[in-house]
């Protein structure tokens, strides 16, 4: 009786088309049956498009540095940060801060219009990996197969959250992703059309951000090498979209060097300071989620390589994405990313997605061999087809998705505090008054006054970038209003000299808490005077008691 009740039911699962086992088909296998891609898009673009909502009160203070840059090109300051003192290169995004101008010159928003435009451009992307994901496709390969790279995307919340963070990271990732099809189609068909497409996308990706350069120096090296038995006929060939390319970036980089001076990025020298301890933290802290992910992505681009059966061409390609992607995060790593969402590795993911891809396509096409199905009941198969499935379309939202949003709603409340300050600062401080702080982006934006940049990594300071914190250099800029955070002092960075420093010279006005240990000090120098009403009309956060510092340090000269 028993072996008779079994017959039937695997009769009933290899009965497809009976309603009977309707319940018994893997999600694989539907969107096998679907034949408009259309659909399978739908519901991970509106995923995509709420969390964006979601993310867009997220606004880092960095955006406000870009947006300060691009109000004083549009009041004809020039590409400065105070319009009244040497131009520094606080920015590493030409191109974003140029059209950032655009919302001053046609009266828009400014932060409205940079939130939209990265939204606009993470669904332009979307296309775009789809068109280069395309490429790597066979004739038999399903809809759900051609668009999970896509799913993956829109599933990630770090890719959301700098979508509407108002930085440069979906511009680079539009002509990261149009540099990339047009250099496998420059190596599929060699023209003038194609040449000059690949130079001009390379040139428009390093506008946007510097290391665009160096993957475009990547890029060469692998395609003469990869075809070194024609080496000097590639290297000539090549050189047509290399001039395209480095003609308008020198004239570019001159401007650059007679402008501000320097090789490099103000930020570079900022940032070169603390190398070791950013590459430390970084690796131990602030990308232990994203890297997790990739280990688990990078098991199926394992399955990819040792299971591939593609052709030349397509396997050339993929070692193309797979270069690239390694450098995108191996520069990640070096770089300071204090914000949440692993901004700088957010690039990478479109590439890493579709490697992904392939390896899954190969560990299907394995689990549903015939040698394994002789081996496994039918049933066993589809559940396993299932899991993969699952597990690898809502890994990045498992992996990303708690710390994304508990560092997030962190910078939110800072932001509210940063508002709230501004607000009074605006109303109540001299508008010829000189601000020195480490917050160098929403402040400085909203009051428009002179500052003195005192943060670990002054972006904004030449002297400091260059030459380390120097007490007696920011005291010789007479900052009528000193703003400390309690959190850096806490840990012993720079600005704990320049506490001490104070003497009599500047009076304790309040604090202002906002998250965690994360505190706001603010003296002001004993010759500046407060418009009327200033200190009945503190900010809500704010208070007059100054136990916790005092109990920490002993402040002698300070006047409390």
């Amino acid at each position: 009786m028993g072996s008779l009740l079994k017959q039937k039911f695997l009769n009933i699962i290899n009965r497809d088309n009976e309603k009977e086992v309707k319940y018994l088909r893997t999600l694989h296998e539907i969107f096998i049956k679907i034949k408009r891609p259309f659909l399978l898009l739908f519901i991970p673009i509106l995923l995509l498009l709420l969390m964006e909502i979601y993310f867009y009160k997220f606004s880092p203070d960095d955006t406000y540095i870009v947006l300060r840059y691009a109000h004083n090109l549009f009041l004809g300051n020039g590409l400065t940060y105070n319009s009244d003192g040497k131009p520094v290169e606080g920015y590493s995004c030409f191109l974003w801060v140029l059209y950032s101008s655009l919302a001053f010159l046609f009266n828009i928003k400014p932060l409205d219009f940079i939130k939209i435009s990265g939204m606009i451009l993470s669904l332009i992307n979307l296309f775009l990996l789809f068109n280069l994901s395309s490429k790597f496709d066979n004739n038999e390969d399903n809809h759900f197969i051609r668009l999970l790279p896509i799913y993956l995307l829109c599933l990630s919340p770090n890719y959301a959250l700098w979508a509407v963070g108002g930085l440069e990271t979906q511009m680079f990732i539009t002509f990261l992703l149009i540099s990339t099809i047009s250099f496998l189609r420059y190596r599929d068909k060699r023209s003038n059309t194609n040449s000059f497409l690949l130079g001009l996308s390379f040139l428009l990706l390093s506008l946007t951000r510097h290391e665009g350069v160096l993957i475009f120096i990547l890029t060469v090296l692998y395609h003469v090498l990869s075809r070194r038995k024609n080496f000097l006929s590639e290297l000539k060939a090549i050189s047509y979209p290399f001039v395209i390319f480095l003609l308008p970036y020198m004239i570019y980089f001159y401007w650059r060097i007679s402008y501000y001076g320097y090789f490099f990025p103000n930020s570079f020298y900022a940032k070169n300071q603390h190398f070791l301890g950013t590459v430390v933290s970084n690796v131990g802290f602030y990308y232990t989620p994203i890297l997790g992910l990739l280990v688990f992505l990078f098991v199926f681009i394992i399955f990819a390589y040792l299971l591939n059966s593609k052709n030349k061409q397509q396997v050339e390609g993929l070692n193309y994405l797979l270069l690239i992607s390694l450098f995108i995060v191996s520069l990640s790593i070096s770089l300071s990313s204090w914000m949440p969402g692993f901004r700088y590795m957010v690039p990478a993911m479109p590439l890493v997605f579709i490697l992904s891809k392939e390896g899954y396509k190969n560990v299907i096409t394995k689990l549903n061999d015939k040698t394994i199905s002789r081996n496994l009941h039918k049933i066993t198969v589809k559940m396993l087809v299932t899991l993969f499935v699952l597990a690898f379309i809502f890994s990045p939202l498992i992996y990303l998705t708690p710390f994304t949003v508990s560092r997030t709603n962190h910078f939110i409340k800072l932001q509210n505090s940063n508002i709230e300050l501004a607000y009074w600062i605006k109303t109540y401080i001299p508008q010829n008054s000189t601000l020195a702080l480490g917050e160098v982006g929403f402040i400085p934006y909203y009051t428009e006054m002179r500052i003195v940049d005192i943060h670990t990594q002054p972006l904004t300071d030449e002297y400091l970038a260059h030459n380390g914190f120097n007490v007696e250099y920011v005291l010789d800029k007479s900052p009528d209003i000193i703003i400390f955070k309690y959190e850096e002092i806490e840990k012993k960075f720079i600005r704990e000299e320049l506490y001490d420093a104070l003497g009599n010279d500047y009076t304790f006005l309040f604090k202002m808490h906002f998250s965690g240990s994360y505190s706001y000090y603010i003296y002001k120098h004993r010759d500046l005077k407060l418009i009327a009403g200033a200190m009945e009309d503190l900010p809500k956060s704010a208070s007059r008691s100054v136990e916790v510092l005092r109990k920490k340090y002993n402040q002698k000269g300070a006047k409390i």
